[in-house]
């Protein structure tokens, strides 16, 4: 599919010469990517928004089903290699191909927070833990995300937050009769 990268660039170099030579100066010796959008941004009109989706439009690009599944079963193998960095980096893509608040996204997050376990990335872990349940982790694995978070604290050093989650495993999924 041919993406109509020479009618942006025309349109962008219309833009550039309409712009007063003080504005091409300031953007042009913006020492960051950061300042550059922040003095770029302000720039944007209505009718920009109009030209890109005008010229997006029929240009759609949507997520794989499959490619969640895909990714995750090949982070799976590097995992059960032990080759984490691998991975994590399979999971991310998982993530990447994954529809928000979906299982699918969910696990990828976690399986990726196990990785970053055995790499010793804990702060890390604890945020895909979260975003993981955040994106509706499936209950009947809640116990094994709640035990890695607890470890998780243990290895940081925040014992009281982690007896908090063995409580709160304990609370929550202890058999009853």
């Amino acid at each position: 599919m041919d993406l109509p990268v020479d009618e942006w660039k025309s349109y962008l170099l219309q833009k550039w010469a309409s712009l007063p030579t003080s504005v091409q100066v300031t953007i042009s010796t913006a020492e960051t990517l950061r300042d550059i959008f922040l003095h770029s941004s302000s720039l944007l009109q209505p009718e920009d928004e109009l030209f890109l989706k005008r010229l997006s439009k029929g240009y759609l690009v949507g997520k794989d089903s499959d490619a969640p599944l895909f990714y995750r079963e090949e982070g799976n193998k590097k995992f059960q290699e032990k080759d984490y960095t691998g991975a994590a980096v399979l999971y991310s893509k998982g993530v990447s191909h994954s529809r928000p608040n979906t299982e699918d996204m969910s696990l990828c997050h976690a399986n990726r927070s196990a990785a970053l376990f055995h790499l010793g990335q804990y702060e890390t872990c604890l945020k895909d833990i979260n975003r993981a349940q955040t994106h509706g982790y499936p209950e009947r694995l809640q116990p094994k995300i709640m035990l890695r978070k607890a470890e998780c604290l243990v290895a940081l050093g925040r014992l009281q937050e982690a007896s908090q989650t063995i409580s709160d495993l304990e609370r929550n999924f202890t058999a009853t009769p």
